[in-house]
């Protein structure tokens, strides 16, 4: 749910052009040099996204029935008329603004939520677009799924595998009853909000509730230990679990597979994924100290979320911060060697 961000990214992009013919007009050129760059398609399809760019809330659209009008044809169109308005040197601001506008013009989120995201994504977003060597239809193969252009080599790889039989199947027997046994412990996705309030509003219009800011209820108010509507859990519900569970069972070892922060990817730092870090691994470490603890990394422990920049991405893109801090903490469960490739 909260990762709209990524299905309506090519609706952002395909509707920038005509709120940008205004502000184009004021620069050197006018608004036809950004058209003229723009070939692939016909005046009548211009003239459509022309159209629909200038209609307001009022479409009637739900967010499911924007996200099913993604086509090559919007993508294309969308990531063309980013990468032209970034070499035309449009400043950052000025494009993240018509952004933000269609966003809540078309309703997908509130103002907040679609400043939040641009932020957070803007400055990964055009450095990809200003070097990526994939064409826009080549980039929307990824964005839509579809064929819009033909795959650029590399994309599609290939195992090669020894040219060996496979071997028949065997059945496993069961062990036996007195066979010795151990018993896991694995923690995924725990979520934990640190600002969830209980009595708040569970059924706001931001993709996460229960929170301070999200008003008076609607309907029951969220819950002392959470809440199954709209809402994360809270840090008192994860103190309870590990209380319980580390008074109540014997664990032989932990399996912990990541996602820790709340789905507020609109309004996450990397002070604040840091922070829920330390919090779970000061947990853990309380409540089973002397626990073998096998950790890993979910796709929400990043600034922006779902963003793991390759090492040669040595910038303020890089995520050295995140792997150093892992290194760090995870030292306690983990041997040298295996600190060395988490540091990479």
């Amino acid at each position: 749910m909260v990762h709209w961000k990524m299905r309506h990214l090519a609706i952002f992009l395909a509707l920038i052009t005509a709120a940008s013919v205004g502000a184009l007009q004021q620069q050197p050129g006018g608004s036809s040099s950004i058209f003229s760059q723009i070939t692939p398609f016909s005046p009548e399809t211009l003239g459509v996204f022309a159209s629909v760019a200038k209609l307001k809330a009022n479409w009637g659209y739900s967010k499911w029935k924007i996200n099913q009008k993604i086509t090559c044809d919007s993508c294309i169109f969308g990531f063309t008329t980013l990468q032209t308005l970034l070499k035309l040197h449009m400043p950052a601001d000025k494009i993240a603004a018509i952004i933000e506008n269609i966003c809540v013009d078309l309703e997908i989120e509130p103002r907040l939520v679609c400043r939040g995201v641009l932020e957070s994504f803007r400055p990964e977003t055009f450095y990809v677009l200003q070097h990526v060597p994939y064409s826009p239809g080549e980039m929307c193969n990824f964005v839509t799924g579809a064929s819009c252009a033909v795959d650029p080599p590399g994309t599609h790889w290939s195992l090669p595998l020894p040219d060996v039989p496979k071997p028949p199947a065997k059945d496993i027997p069961p062990p036996a009853p007195n066979a010795p046994r151990l018993r896991v412990l694995h923690l995924s996705d725990l979520h934990f909000d640190m600002f969830y309030q209980e009595g708040a509003n569970a059924e706001c219009s931001d993709p996460l509730c229960c929170r301070r800011e999200n008003g008076a209820p609607v309907g029951k108010p969220a819950g002392r230990w959470g809440d199954s509507r709209n809402c994360d859990s809270p840090v008192r519900l994860m103190e309870n679990m590990f209380s319980w569970i580390s008074a109540n069972e014997k664990v032989d070892y932990i399996l912990w597979t990541g996602d820790l922060p709340a789905h507020d990817i609109w309004n996450q730092t990397k002070q604040m994924q840091l922070l829920v870090l330390k919090m779970t691994t000061k947990y853990l470490r309380g409540f089973f100290p002397n626990t073998p603890v096998f950790p890993a990394l979910g796709n929400h422990e990043s600034s922006p979320v779902d963003s793991f920049p390759p090492r040669f991405i040595n910038d303020t893109n890089s995520i050295k911060w995140l792997y150093d801090a892992l290194a760090t903490t995870w030292n306690q469960w983990l041997p040298a060697d295996a600190i060395k490739t988490v540091s990479q």
